[in-house]
């Protein structure tokens, strides 16, 4: 259970805040729900307790060293057949696992590097963009404002790199 206070993570809603544990009496019965405040205009969510286990939800990463981390590492070979493609990074967006999300990203960047990227992927890069950054800025020594181009940047200097060692393997083969 989570108290009040904590930074989670939702994965069909996103990121917040665990504002207040609130209490409804519904036909005669008593439900309990753990309020979310979400990041960025999302509102509140209402998740009931007898349901957290099957929610998905888990604590947020608020660590931009990990995001370095990821980045700095291979990227992966994305499917060519764009629906596959998209349809794969799909269900990793909706998963909400942040590692995953990161590593989406990376890959996406990257393949925009060296070759191109449709609408509905610059779409997923910008969600999943979106969605790392609001976990981000759950820590509170992170302003949100800042937070989306720090983690550009970071994105920027890691493919750079991996575009430089491609070129190099290839010049050497």
């Amino acid at each position: 259970m989570y108290e009040v206070g904590e930074n989670v993570v939702h994965p069909r809603y996103g990121s917040g805040t665990v504002t207040e544990i609130r209490k409804f009496t519904v036909e005669g019965e008593e439900k309990r729900y753990v309020c979310i405040e979400l990041v960025g205009d999302g509102g509140t969510a209402m998740i009931p307790i007898s349901y957290l286990d099957d929610a998905g939800i888990r604590e947020a990463n608020t660590d931009l060293e990990l995001v370095e981390t990821i980045m700095s590492k291979q990227p992966n070979q994305l499917q060519d057949d764009y629906r596959k493609r998209q349809s794969d990074i799909e269900r990793k967006l909706k998963d909400g696992n942040f590692r995953k999300m990161v590593q989406c990203l990376r890959d996406l960047a990257y393949r925009e590097r060296v070759n191109k990227l449709s609408q509905g992927d610059m779409r997923l890069k910008d969600r999943l963009l979106t969605k790392i950054v609001h976990e981000l800025s759950l820590n509170p020594r992170h302003k949100i404002a800042s937070l989306k181009e720090k983690v550009q940047r970071i994105m920027i200097l890691a493919i750079d790199t991996h575009t430089a060692d491609h070129q190099k393997a290839a010049e050497s083969a």
